[in-house]
């Protein structure tokens, strides 16, 4: 029983794939696939991770109390960070792109300022360059990523200091043989 109804639904079936209806919505749908393949093949090369972006360079200046971090690359970007301490150091991660290094496999910037030691750059997965702040102390930090060059500007500033609070005294209050009074205005 169960075979004759197998075979009767499949005899339906082609027999619908038969009718003109049937041939033309089959008809349009096909051309409707069709018509998609370019759309989503233009699409996926869009989706599809482009050539690496180039760190072109990595400079650094004082300014006074802080120091400036400039990272350049060739293109837009997006970058990641985190802040590890024993060692202090804050570091950079920034996809879809390669340090400009030539053979070296780890560039090491010395800078031997108050904040910060060195500067590391290298390519620590497949298409991510991490830039690496060593600090002498634990900083303050800001980061904005700027346009025309695209950059990534990191600006470091001394820890905030501690308001500190003197223990308050409390003077005690003149004794009454000391206190003068007020002038009374028939006094004047």
């Amino acid at each position: 029983m169960r075979t004759a109804t197998s075979i009767s639904i499949r005899g339906e079936a082609v027999s619908r794939l038969r009718s003109p209806k049937t041939r033309a919505a089959a008809a349009a749908t096909l051309a409707f696939a069709v018509a998609l393949v370019p759309w989503t093949a233009a699409s996926a090369r869009q989706a599809a991770p482009s050539t690496p972006l180039r760190v072109s360079s990595v400079r650094f200046w004082p300014l006074g109390e802080s120091t400036r971090v400039v990272i350049e690359l060739s293109g837009e970007f997006t970058y990641r960070y985190d802040r590890l301490s024993n060692p202090e150091r804050i570091y950079f991660d920034i996809p879809n792109s390669r340090p400009a290094l030539g053979e070296q496999r780890i560039h090491t910037i010395p800078v031997g300022d108050t904040l910060l030691q060195q500067i590391r750059v290298s390519g620590t997965q497949p298409n991510v360059t991490r830039v690496v702040l060593d600090l002498n102390v634990r900083a303050e930090f800001t980061a904005a990523q700027l346009a025309n060059p695209p950059r990534l500007v990191v600006e470091l500033k001394p820890p905030a200091r501690p308001v500190s609070q003197a223990p308050k005294t409390e003077s005690p209050a003149p004794k009454a043989s000391q206190a003068k009074a007020a002038p009374t205005p028939a006094e004047t």
